[in-house]
């Protein structure tokens, strides 16, 4: 990605890399989630969530054709909030972040296996954080278009194990300052909180 990487102070941890016309243009035909596929941070309770990031420990590099390609392994996992004593954690801010568990010797997959986690989580950050709704929910009864997105990974705190995640809150509050030709349409689907 070759854009410029855009930043205003919003207290959130966040900034927005903008794509080149190209990058947009190889967009084309994919599918992403609405305005209105995600939650507030004053929806942050007991629930599972789920990462999908991509750690650089799990970069490989190989050469094909005479030519060096690099690729990177995916990683999957499922998660539940942190809620103890978080006093310590630096740039923590309750009305803005949420916290989840990241414990390596009991990380699971999605799929319900146990997962190894990579030492170092560096290069997930800014991957979605999905609230998955299963809490209460009858298993019957629950589809994956009942998950929304709650935040977005920022931050890990070692040795706790702790995730730290930017509400999604705040990440619409920096598109909405940042964009102002966006904000009559921001208004639509925003909490009044979130409107800078």
């Amino acid at each position: 990605m070759s854009g410029p990487f855009r930043d205003v102070d919003t207290g959130f941890d966040a900034g927005i890399l903008e794509l080149s016309r190209a990058e947009v243009e190889n967009l084309c035909g994919h599918k992403f989630i609405g305005m209105t596929s995600h939650t507030n941070r004053d929806n942050f309770d007991e629930d599972l969530y789920l990462l999908l990031g991509f750690p650089i420990e799990l970069a490989t590099e190989n050469v094909f054709d005479g030519k060096r390609l690099g690729s990177i392994q995916p990683l999957w996992f499922a998660t539940t909030p942190y809620l103890d004593e978080c006093a310590n954690f630096q740039n923590f801010r309750r009305d803005r972040h949420i916290l989840l568990q990241c414990r390596r010797s009991s990380a699971v997959h999605i799929s319900g296996e146990h997962v190894r986690l990579p030492a170092s989580l560096e290069g997930i950050s800014g991957c979605s954080i999905w609230k998955t709704n299963l809490v209460g929910a009858p298993a019957d009864r629950w589809t994956p278009a009942m998950a929304e997105v709650i935040g977005i990974e920022t931050g890990e705190y070692r040795p706790a194990e702790v995730l730290k995640g930017t509400a999604w809150d705040g990440v619409a509050a920096l598109l909405f300052q940042m964009y102002p030709q966006l904000q009559g349409s921001l208004r639509l689907v925003l909490p009044p909180s979130t409107r800078l």
